[in-house]
């Protein structure tokens, strides 16, 4: 059977749930060809993945360094949450007062989607909830909260979902 549908549309009724004419392959075939999805950080996160670091939107400090070819990855040992049972103390939701969705969306577009006859645009970066944990306490740390205070954990989930949720 011949396929009818763009790479575009195969690959968004997967999205949807459909069943697709032929299973998606998401690799660009050559340098210069548009992606099928672009998996982006959306302007109202931050740049703190680039270059230079920064802060995460919880207050997470990231740096980079050659020794990960220049990742950013949170600064260890200068972790921001120490005792999971005083989070509602140190973790503080992020100010989206003043942001300018419309811009941020419009650089967004403009920075990740070439031909958006081809590539469909996916936001990521603030719903990955665990990893922004372990960034707050780090891995060892973390995961002994997660065993002596399943509680706290969930109730921190919860609160950072509900920000993640309100920008997606």
């Amino acid at each position: 059977m011949a396929a009818h549908l763009t790479e575009k549309e195969n690959f968004l009724r997967v999205a949807r749930g459909d069943i697709p004419e032929y299973v998606p392959v998401v690799l660009k075939k050559s340098l210069n060809d548009p992606s099928l999805m672009a998996i982006c950080d959306p302007a109202i996160i931050g740049d703190f993945r680039g270059p230079k670091g920064g802060l995460d939107p919880w207050g997470v400090p990231f740096v980079v360094s050659d020794a990960v070819d220049f990742t950013a990855m949170p600064k260890a040992s200068d972790f921001i949450l120490t005792d999971i049972t005083k989070w509602r103390d140190v973790i503080k939701a992020p100010d989206y007062s003043g942001f300018d969705w419309e811009a941020a969306a419009k650089a967004d577009w403009a920075k990740y989607i070439k031909d958006p006859d081809v590539t469909s645009l996916t936001i990521s970066g603030f719903a990955d909830i665990f990893q922004q944990f372990v960034g707050m306490m780090g891995f060892t740390q973390a995961l002994m909260a997660l065993y002596e205070e399943p509680e706290e954990v969930e109730a921190l989930f919860d609160y950072m979902l509900e920000h993640a949720l309100y920008i997606t």
